[in-house]
């Protein structure tokens, strides 16, 4: 019987959100009713290296970003993607008035939502967490933590992939999002990963994901001749 890998969790449950499965946050955002402006402010308590920020502004671009963070070593990486730097612990630091996007160390997790809904209260702001979907599906947490979105991911993201295995894709995550005023209900959907379902019809098709664009390339071509103008 093959014998468990154990890796050991690194310090100050430190691990950087993958691109993909911010992007996928931030198009679902997007879309919504009440989205946050081109110019609107926004914060991320738990910022590391930033990688949360820089995948944001591919929409957000002209957006205003406060970063808290209490690893004095990801300064330098932060001050070149925000607007306002503060390295503390944001467990006991105020928060500006700005939409919340974060993935919070696990261990904090539970201090960070009640802080996280506090300031959705005051403030009529998005909040989005990511966190394990077991750990807001706990009965211990049914009645304090209550999200208006869960956003399921479709796959299992894999933070530093070079630690070892423990550290690759062994949990499901969603995205815990609260609207800046509650809802009487909450909703779930099932983001895929980016690409996937570009990928699965291709499949379904026999073609390549290539040829799969260059025939929706012919066929808006085609529909563009045909009106006589750009559908777009």
């Amino acid at each position: 019987m093959k014998e468990a890998t154990f890796t050991p969790r690194r310090p100050l449950d430190y691990y950087p959100t993958p691109a993909n499965v911010t992007a996928v946050l931030r198009d679902w955002l997007r879309d919504q009713r009440g989205a946050p402006l081109a110019t609107d402010r926004f914060l991320d308590p738990a910022a590391g290296d930033g990688m949360i920020v820089d995948a944001m502004r591919d929409v957000w671009g002209e957006s205003f970003w406060h970063a808290i963070e209490i690893n004095s070593a990801h300064c330098d990486a932060l001050d070149g993607l925000c607007e306002d730097v503060t390295i503390a612990d944001a467990t006991s630091t105020a928060w500006p008035c700005a939409h919340v996007v974060a993935n919070p160390p696990f261990a904090l997790l539970d201090r960070f939502w009640c802080m996280a809904s506090e300031h959705r209260a005051k403030h009529c702001v998005w909040v989005a967490m990511l966190t394990p979907v077991a750990w807001w599906n706990a009965e211990s947490r049914r009645a304090h933590v209550r999200p208006d979105h869960i956003l399921s991911l479709g796959w299992r993201p894999s933070f530093h992939r070079k630690d070892g295995p423990a550290h690759k894709g062994s949990q499901d995550f969603c995205w815990a999002v609260m609207s800046p005023v509650a809802l009487p209900f909450c909703e779930w959907r099932r983001l895929e990963k980016p690409g996937a379902l570009e990928r699965a019809e291709a499949a379904a098709r026999g073609v390549s994901v290539a040829r799969l664009r260059e025939v929706a390339r012919e066929r808006l071509a085609r529909a563009v001749e045909a009106q006589g103008k750009d559908p777009l």
